[in-house]
């Protein structure tokens, strides 16, 4: 998709974009991201600022022995997503992994996964494959140090134990 030089980054049209592809449930942030050419951390800004009209109830027949599903509960706030496609797009949140700085623990990292409804504050930070952009997303500190051009050895720890390479080029496990 490309884009005329006359829209701005974050204009109404754009962000309207963004969220017709989001609530169409066919893209992941990460491929929204691409086709704006924006970070996804901007693609989550713009989601987490948009007020959502409260999804129609439905009566919903109880089937006794369900089958066992995998949770679809946000591990970090406990959400749980009501709808198809917001389960969906929920799936693919949770795929992204964030590193924040520990707080218990000078010089270390922790990692979570959060939904668009704990996303954290900015600042934040892409951590991007080279080659399939894929990756974490700081948090906090190290987001602000990062957007410096400077990645700190706890980061680059994690990324290492994760099987990344991260010199000369950022690559992650599948392209090291």
């Amino acid at each position: 998709m490309e884009w005329e030089p006359a829209v701005r980054p974050y204009s109404r049209c754009r962000e309207s974009i963004l969220f017709r592809l989001y609530d169409a449930g066919e893209h992941t942030v990460a491929q929204i991201a691409g086709m704006l050419k924006v970070p996804r951390t901007t693609v989550y800004g713009h989601l987490n600022k948009r007020v959502d009209i409260a999804p129609v109830t439905q009566d919903i027949a109880v089937v006794t022995d369900p089958p066992a599903s995998a949770s679809r509960t946000c591990p970090t706030c406990g959400h749980e997503p009501t709808t198809r496609a917001e389960a969906a797009h929920q799936r693919a949140d949770l795929a992204v992994m964030w590193l924040h700085p520990d707080p218990d623990y000078r010089g270390m990292v922790i990692s979570r996964q959060h939904c668009r409804h704990c996303e954290p504050e900015q600042p934040a930070f892409d951590i991007a494959c080279s080659v399939c952009g894929d990756g974490p997303i700081l948090a906090g500190r190290i987001a602000e140090l990062a957007e410096k051009g400077e990645l700190t050895r706890p980061v680059q720890r994690w990324l290492t134990a994760a099987g990344w390479t991260v010199t000369p080029d950022l690559l992650c496990p599948d392209h090291a």
